[in-house]
């Protein structure tokens, strides 16, 4: 089982909106640029509901960039990733899930006022937004070593239907090819 030495651990555990994202993109970036941290490896245990699509974008694209920098990043899922989370967590060379952990893929959802010209415009907005999103899924489970089931538009479609929520446990996400590996947990102690 692979092994990240001296990685720099990180927390991100809010839903994710325009001021958490930038806040964390600026912390990741301070980090990085401090003298010493140039190809570190870092590691985001990460617990979100998700959030807003477009600032989970910007945090997928923060964290491509800071792998094409050299820096190796694990993503562990604690607790939760859930709906644009679940997806955010596919930027990283390693993802990893907590033993009682879950992921959540579910419909895009938009809140639209105005006319129906509005409505269809964001209806077509959705629409590329859902196929962009399952797309990152089924490319990275499609990627990864030794996957019991890829992940495929068809299988979150029949998942999805009627707009039901899908929930994956550790053990789910991990046969899906969804995480690299389900963390260990260690024995518990008796007091002396």
């Amino acid at each position: 089982m692979m092994q990240v030495k001296d990685e720099t651990n990180f927390v991100f555990g809010l839903n994710i909106d325009a001021q958490a994202a930038r806040s964390f993109a600026i912390e990741l970036y301070n980090w990085s640029n401090t003298a010493g941290n140039k190809f570190k490896p870092l590691r985001i245990n990460l617990h979100s509901g998700g959030g807003n699509i477009a600032d989970a974008e910007h945090l997928f694209e923060t964290f491509t960039h800071l792998r094409s920098l050299g820096h190796f990043l694990t993503i562990v899922i604690h607790g939760r990733a859930a709906s644009c989370a679940g997806w955010l967590v596919q930027a990283a060379d390693l993802r990893v899930i907590g033993k009682h952990s879950e992921m959540l893929i579910h419909q895009v959802s938009s809140k639209c006022d105005g006319n129906i010209t509005a409505f269809e415009r964001e209806l077509k907005r959705m629409k590329h937004l859902q196929k962009k999103t399952i797309g990152i899924l089924c490319e990275r489970s499609a990627a990864t070593q030794g996957v019991k089931t890829k992940l495929t538009p068809r299988i979150v479609a029949k998942q999805l239907s009627g707009g039901a929520d899908w929930w994956l446990t550790a053990q789910e996400a991990y046969d899906y090819g969804l995480v690299d590996r389900i963390e260990d947990q260690p024995a518990y102690r008796t007091a002396a």
